[in-house]
C-alpha cells in the first residue's frame, strides 16, 4: 500500500471514536470538524518504532458528519493534501471508518470528551523504513476541536 494510500486511511482511522464509559456518546459529540494533534503509526514487530506525521510537520483534518459520512483530509509535511471520503459509525467504545471504494474498515477503540478525541489500536501498514514494503502497524490518533 503507498504511503498516501496509507495516509488517506488515517482519516478513517479517526472516525474509529468511542468513549470510555458504557453509555454511548451522543452524535453531536462525536460528529463535526475535527484536527488531529496526533497521526501515529506504531510497528507491530517492534513497538519503538513509531512515526507520528503530526510531530513530522505534517497535518490532518476529519469532518464527520451527522448522516455518517466523513471527509479527511491528510497533508504530510512537504507533500501534497489527500482527502478521502466514506461513512463512518461508532459504538460506546469504538470507531470505525470504511473509505469510499474500499472493502476493508479500519476500527479503533475511542474515548471521547471536552472537545478531544482519542483513537487507537487501529490495524494497518506504514513502510516505516521507506524501502516500498509496507509492515503491519497500529494506528493512533489524538483530535481536538
Amino acid at each position: 500500500m503507498s504511503q498516501i494510500r496509507k495516509l488517506a486511511l488515517v482519516p478513517v482511522a479517526l472516525l474509529a471514536l468511542a468513549c470510555g464509559g458504557t453509555d454511548e456518546p451522543s452524535i453531536q459529540s462525536v460528529s463535526g470538524f475535527w484536527t488531529a494533534t496526533r497521526l501515529e503509526y506504531v510497528s507491530v514487530a517492534n513497538s519503538s518504532v513509531k512515526v507520528d506525521l503530526i510531530a513530522s510537520g505534517g497535518t490532518a483534518t476529519l469532518d464527520l458528519n451527522d448522516n455518517g459520512n466523513y471527509t479527511a483530509v491528510i497533508t504530510p509535511a512537504g507533500g501534497a493534501a489527500q482527502t478521502t471520503t466514506g461513512t463512518w459509525s461508532y459504538t460506546a467504545d469504538t470507531f470505525t471508518m470504511i473509505e469510499t471504494g474500499s472493502s476493508g474498515d479500519m476500527t479503533f477503540d475511542m474515548s471521547i470528551g471536552n472537545d478531544t478525541m482519542t483513537l487507537t489500536g487501529a490495524n494497518t501498514d506504514y513502510d516505516f523504513d521507506d524501502n516500498g514494503t509496507d509492515e503491519p502497524a497500529k494506528l493512533n490518533i489524538g483530535l481536538v476541536r
